[in-house]
């Protein structure tokens, strides 16, 4: 593992501080080193996690377009078709790799299970981070023509942020992923709850509110590219996707600061980060 020490550095996403060069593939007849970047889960550390062979297996494909894995697949043997689902192929990799990460603290023992997957996936990542996003650029559309508005954080907000890029970047270091996700998941919650308490539609309806309202919509909007370039390594398809919505794409440590970036910017087209994925029915 190599430490790159100062977190000022220009890289971040899967070239971060801390990353891992390289870890050894599974065992075979090549005995090859499969290239590693945080964020994609090696194969050794996954192991056998005791879960119940009957319900779920963790398996891993090195061709995969997600780099080293895993996939995880679910099977109904309850169904006369036996079927199984590949649940990257229904939810995706990144929120595969979310939950894995989150769920069990990296190196450690534990448990995951499905319905430890779908609670995480409806309550953390649609509700929390994807509607937070769905929230922000709709209101900034809606209010602002979709340009985020030329502002100054909120203090509050920013005081909470403070640090976070160095936090983050000892956490990797000191390879505790898990721990480097909960500070930054911690945010995300703080700018949900940033929301419900300006109400940015009240705002939007007296004139002489207009500054407060720039400086709440362009507050969520830095707050989300923030936690998005620190995401990257974790969900890089996701954190992409909203930084290119948001009109900044920039995924450098030197931007991974609450004001580091002005408004501005014109939003894109999102859609929605983590759609609601309904059941299927068993086969008849």
């Amino acid at each position: 593992m190599r430490n790159s020490g100062a977190p000022d550095g220009p890289r971040f996403g899967s070239q971060l501080a801390g990353q891992f060069d390289s870890l050894p593939g599974p065992a075979g007849p090549t005995d090859h080193k499969m290239p590693y970047r945080f964020g994609y889960l090696p194969p050794a550390v996954c192991g056998d996690w005791g879960i119940n062979p009957t319900t779920m297996r963790v398996v891993f494909d090195n061709a995969s377009d997600i780099g080293v894995g895993p996939y995880v697949l679910r099977a109904d043997y309850r169904s006369e078709d036996h079927r199984t689902t590949l649940i990257t192929q229904i939810y995706g990799p990144d929120a595969l790799r979310f939950y894995l990460l989150r769920e069990v603290s990296f190196g450690a023992d534990g448990e995951v299970s499905p319905e430890g997957f779908e609670t995480r996936y409806n309550t953390e990542l649609a509700n929390e981070y994807g509607n937070l996003a769905s929230r922000t650029l709709a209101m900034i559309g809606r209010y602002r023509d979709g340009v985020v508005p030329d502002a100054r954080p909120a203090a509050a907000v920013a005081g909470e942020f403070e640090g976070l890029r160095e936090a983050v970047c000892e956490r990797l270091d000191a390879v505790e992923i898990t721990p480097a996700l909960d500070e930054i998941w911690r945010r995300i919650k703080l700018l949900n709850r940033y929301v419900t308490e300006e109400e940015p539609w009240q705002l939007a309806k007296d004139d002489a509110q207009t500054e407060r309202l720039d400086e709440v919509l362009y507050t969520l909007a830095e707050g989300l590219r923030l936690v998005s370039v620190l995401l990257h390594p974790f969900m890089p398809r996701t954190a992409e996707r909203l930084l290119a919505a948001l009109g900044r794409e920039d995924l450098s440590l030197d931007s991974a600061q609450l004001g580091a970036v002005g408004g501005g910017a014109e939003l894109g087209e999102l859609g929605q980060l983590f759609p609601r994925v309904e059941a299927e029915a068993p086969a008849a």
